[in-house]
């Protein structure tokens, strides 16, 4: 069996695969998600043989991850990095090494399953939208702070906004504050994918695309881009190109 991990800035993602078939699978808050994790497998944990993980987290993390599969799995995880070309896809940055491993493996499973040209989001604490062209090249991307992450950052920062959570998004102008609030952040993120939208385009000289998008907060984008395609595993998806 394999377990598969994805180290974002505020969830582990994680599932526990044999062979094709999932077994388990859930997201977790970081701070206490392994001791969790090792809850859910414990009565499958002495048959996993491989730990594969992809991490936006600092080497003191690293450090820690490392020690806690060692000592409850008895295994050495195995890391996904960025690279120049996997699985088709080639990877846009000057220094590909530099590129977040969790739009690479993300871009990696969203071009092998549509093997056309597409935009691919990831919204959670950041949201990034990422352009490949139909030979699977990648045109860079945009990242930009994600829904609560740019709504914490209103609360913290101004003294009469104090939005508690996020509801229905709209576009038009709001009328009292939440609705201020949140429409705006729709027509920010609307804008910001449109705006990939006619880059895609004009870059490529083609109108035919696919989007698709992962993340905690990837669904709020379906009110107004009904046709994408939402993969909640896309990074997970991509660790099997990389580390097989």
């Amino acid at each position: 069996m394999i377990l598969e991990m994805d180290f974002g800035n505020s969830r582990i993602k994680w599932r526990l695969r044999d062979g094709q078939n999932v077994i388990s699978r859930s997201a977790v808050a970081r701070e206490k998600g392994l001791a969790e994790i090792k809850s859910a497998i414990q009565n499958n944990i002495k048959s996993v043989n491989a730990v594969w993980v992809a991490s936006v987290l600092d080497e003191n993390a690293k450090a820690w991850i490392n020690f806690w599969v060692r000592k409850n799995i008895g295994v050495t995880p195995v890391y996904a990095i960025s690279k120049t070309e996997v699985a088709g896809v080639f990877n846009g940055y000057d220094d590909p090494g530099r590129l977040g491993v969790d739009r690479w493996l993300a871009m990696i499973a969203a071009f092998n399953r549509c093997r056309t040209a597409c935009i691919v989001i990831s919204s959670g604490t950041a949201l990034t939208v990422d352009l490949i062209d139909r030979g699977g090249r990648h045109l860079g991307g945009y990242i930009v702070p994600g829904w609560n992450t740019s709504m914490v950052a209103l609360n913290q920062n101004t003294q009469l906004i104090n939005v508690k959570e996020l509801k229905v998004s709209k576009l038009e102008p709001g009328t009292y504050t939440q609705s201020a609030v949140v429409h705006g952040l729709s027509a920010c993120y609307v804008g910001l994918i449109q705006n990939a939208i006619t880059q895609l385009t004009a870059q490529t000289g083609v109108s035919d695309h696919t989007i698709l998008a992962t993340g905690g907060e990837a669904g709020r984008l379906l009110d107004f881009f009904p046709d994408i395609q939402v993969h909640e595993e896309l990074i997970l998806d991509g660790l099997a190109y990389c580390l097989v």
